[in-house]
């Protein structure tokens, strides 16, 4: 009996994900149904979403609810930033362009207000704002009164809590609601919202989002998370060295089976360091690990940053793949019987298989991705 077959009995209720198209997205202009979808395969993050949309509503007029801030600098500020997690993706694709806007409110979680002045957060201010940032709570007067100029609003879409808010607001003041880029798309992405601009990563992206809509429209601004990664000393390790694989668990795209099995399995072919998502905390992830761990694969429990890995790198479809590419680490992807959309997936982003040559280097951008979104947002 092999590991998927234990795993297997474990995954009762976890539904199968669907078959999705290679080109545009599965639910490419209604957030209703991938709202439905996506609660199926996350049953407990539904749970605690419908507690922390208890914010986004305030946005809109709504009663209080869970702790979010309004952070502001200057004076009648015409760009509002909203952020819904303290992610590295979140904090490139967003909190990266404020170094370039002068006048902005930001609407993001306490945890937030510590790398509004583009740090990582490691001092440990928790909930202290970075200098320079006139912070109250979320509230309808708070809105009402930081928000009133705002012409611009800058997202990661309207399928999250503060950012469905946001996009609420924005509707009902007449406000540009913009949505930027902040990792690879899959078909299984949120639909953008009606009428938003898309600040994308390349034109191959903003079609794929679109998904042939006319409601909305697009700029490329390429990613600053590679971008920032490009900026790292280079750091190729050789091809002798045993390669890292990047965990991807908790994805439901593939379903746990697939994602299992194929990690499992190239980490036993190869000698490969397991390195778990930091979304991989559930019971079953945890089971996992240990289970592989008693057959001699090496688990990187380390919790160094992905940015400091000098291995080699290969994930079934991770971002971390084109970082280590852009950082000049030999990267592959390794997806044995891949659908379509995922082999296309790969091929729009250039990521090589593995056993081929590596996965290039994205393209060098002229600019900083961060101050083109920035332009784009005040140039309006």
């Amino acid at each position: 009996m092999t590991l998927t077959d234990l795993a297997v009995p474990l995954l009762v209720g976890h539904a199968p994900a669907p078959q999705a198209p290679a080109d545009r997205l599965l639910f490419p202009q209604r957030l209703a149904p991938w709202r439905a979808w996506e609660g199926s395969h996350h049953r407990l993050r539904r749970a605690r979403a419908a507690v922390a949309a208890a914010s986004g509503r305030v946005l809109h007029g709504g009663a209080g609810g869970p702790e979010a801030v309004i952070a502001s600098r200057g004076g009648a500020p015409r760009v509002a930033v909203v952020v819904d997690a303290p992610t590295s993706s979140q904090q490139a694709a967003l909190i990266a362009p404020l170094a370039h806007l002068r006048d902005v409110v930001v609407v993001c979680p306490p945890e937030v207000l510590a790398l509004l002045d583009g740090s990582d957060g490691a001092g440990g201010a928790g909930a202290r704002p970075a200098p320079g940032w006139d912070v109250v709570p979320l509230s309808a007067a708070g809105v009402a009164e930081r928000l009133d100029s705002v012409t611009d609003v800058l997202a990661v879409g309207h399928y999250l809590p503060l950012g469905a808010g946001a996009y609420r607001w924005a509707q009902s003041h007449g406000a540009r609601f913009v949505v930027v880029q902040h990792g690879i798309l899959t078909p299984f992405m949120a639909p953008l919202p009606v009428g938003a601009h898309l600040l994308a990563w390349s034109e191959a992206d903003a079609a794929f989002w679109a998904s042939g809509r006319r409601d909305v429209s697009h700029e490329v601004v390429a990613s600053q998370l590679l971008w920032r990664a490009a900026q790292e000393p280079p750091a190729n390790a050789g091809s002798d060295a045993a390669p890292t694989f990047l965990g991807q668990l908790h994805g439901v795209e593939l379903g746990r089976a697939y994602m299992t099995a194929t990690s499992h399995d190239f980490c036993r072919a190869t000698g490969a360091l397991y390195r778990p998502h930091p979304a991989e905390r559930d019971r079953l992830s945890r089971w996992t690990h240990a289970a592989w761990e008693r057959e001699g694969i090496t688990i990187d429990r380390s919790g160094t940053p992905l940015v400091e890995t000098r291995s080699p790198v290969v994930s079934v479809f991770s971002t971390g793949v084109l970082e280590a590419a852009a950082r000049g680490l030999a990267a592959w992807v390794h997806a044995p019987g891949a659908p379509d959309w995922l082999s296309a997936l790969h091929a729009r982003y250039s990521m090589s298989p593995w056993g081929a040559s590596p996965t290039p280097p994205p393209p060098a951008t002229g600019q900083e991705p961060a101050r083109t979104v920035a332009l784009a947002l005040t140039r309006h």
